[in-house]
This record gives structure tokens, sequence and C-alpha cells, in this order.
């Protein structure tokens, strides 16, 4: 009679256990999505074609630099989708197999779990009402992100750590103030500035780094710590100089 049995006594297909998303460059908007299957695969195997997914664009998809783990990457367009979207991953039949070359049957619409945190998209200086050379208690700066965040508070005593500038630079006064730092909505920071004895050292140009840990998403995941786009705008709107308008002629003593 025939050998019957099986050399390969794993006959079962890998499939997808966990699925999340990531920020690699912490930019504001997810490019990878990192997917754990259920059993070590053969990342030889990767039928790049047979992924895609609902939201944003499927550019490779590549092993995570552990040969013959359980994990792969599916890199995403950057700039498409911002940091709290949770696109959802297809595989085609045939995308992948495991070590024993069982290739994976239809994976359909498998739900991806946020765990990109927030970043600064833009930082932007405004002169605000009183118009000054250099920096006056008015002068602000709004910092966007790029999702809604848990809206800690920022004072004086913590501002420094939880949004480094650059350069050494400094939010606070000589007198190591700030006028106040409010949300304005989840999502967008308001920091008024102070000159009570000598103006703060940040400048429009530098760039902030979050402590990665103050600023959280809704499901916990901390800020990007990679520097923002430097910041924009102006701490001082009036750039025009003084200008002659008119020019009469006097004689001052009638003779």
């Amino acid at each position: 009679p025939a050998i019957t049995g099986s050399f390969s006594a794993d006959s079962t297909p890998p499939d997808l256990s966990t699925l999340t998303t990531s920020d690699t460059n912490g930019d504001g908007s997810i490019d990878r999505l990192v997917a754990t299957f259920t059993e070590a695969v053969d990342e030889s195997t990767l039928a790049a074609g047979n992924f895609s997914t609902d939201i944003g664009t499927v550019t490779t998809v590549v092993d995570d630099g552990t040969p013959s783990d359980a994990v792969i990457w599916v890199n995403l367009t950057d700039g498409a989708l911002a940091t709290d979207q949770t696109p959802q991953l297809t595989i085609a039949a045939g995308g992948i197999e495991d070590l024993a070359g069982n290739p994976n049957t239809l994976i359909s619409g498998f739900a991806s779990t946020d765990a990109a945190g927030p970043a600064i998209l833009t930082a932007v200086a405004s002169d605000e009402t009183t118009v000054a050379v250099g920096i006056d208690n008015d002068d602000t700066v709004t910092l966007t992100f790029s999702e809604d965040t848990s809206t800690p508070a920022i004072i004086s005593g913590n501002i420094n750590a939880v949004l480094a500038l650059s350069g050494a630079h400094t939010w606070l006064d000589g007198a190591g103030g700030i006028t106040s730092a409010v949300w304005s909505s989840a999502g967008v920071l308001v920091i008024t500035l102070s000159d009570t004895t000598s103006d703060p050292t940040v400048a429009v140009g530098d760039t902030i780094a979050t402590d990665g840990a103050t600023i959280t998403d809704g499901s916990a995941n901390g800020s990007s710590t990679a520097a923002s786009p430097a910041i924009s705008g102006t701490f001082s709107a009036d750039s025009t100089p003084p200008s002659l308008s008119t020019l009469t002629t006097q004689d001052t003593n009638g003779d």
C-alpha cells in the first residue's frame, strides 16, 4: 500500500493574531501596520500584491527584520492617514506561508488597533494685539496635533520638559513663567508667553520634541518624540520700516 500520513504534521494555515498601527517617523500620519500571525511565517513567500487595506495604500510588505518569526510589516503611503485612523487589512489566499509551507486562506477586513500617538503637525507664532519688537506678554505659539489628546495641564513648571525646544531654548521668561497654556480643543494647545523681566528664548525656526509620556491619545499612546516642524509665523507682526509721509517747508522766525 502507498505510504500514508505526513512528514509535516502542521497542516494549519497561518492566520492574523494582531494588527497595530505605527507612525515610524513621528510625522503625525501612520505609515505602517505591524501584522502578527498565529505562528511563524516564511517572509520569502510574501506576495505583496495579495495585501490591501480599506483606507490608505499599501506600498510594500516586508519582514520585520527578524527572519522566520510571526511578524511582518505592511508599509503604507505616508501622509495619507492621521494617527487615530485604523485601517482594515485584507490578505488574499496565498499571500504568505508558514514555515511548513501552508499558505494562508483569505483574511478579510482584519481590524487594526491604534498604537500611534499624537504628533505636532504645526507650531505657529503670533504677535496678537500688542505690537512690539520681540516677544511680549500676549504673544502666542499655537500647537496643532495630529489627533485629539488627553489635554494634560501644561504649566511653567513642566512646559520645558513636556515640550522641549531645540537649541536649548526656553518657553519661560526671566521670572520663570508663561502667561498660560490652554487647550482650545482636544487637539490644539495655545501657549501665551510672558516677558515679566526678560523675554523667553523660544524663536521662530525652533523645533519641539515632546517627552512622549505626558501628552497621550484616547488609547493611551504616548505622543511622538520626533522633532516637530519648525515654528512658523512671527512674534513681531510689524516688520515695516518707517517711511516719510509728507515734507513741508517752514519759516520759523518769519524773516
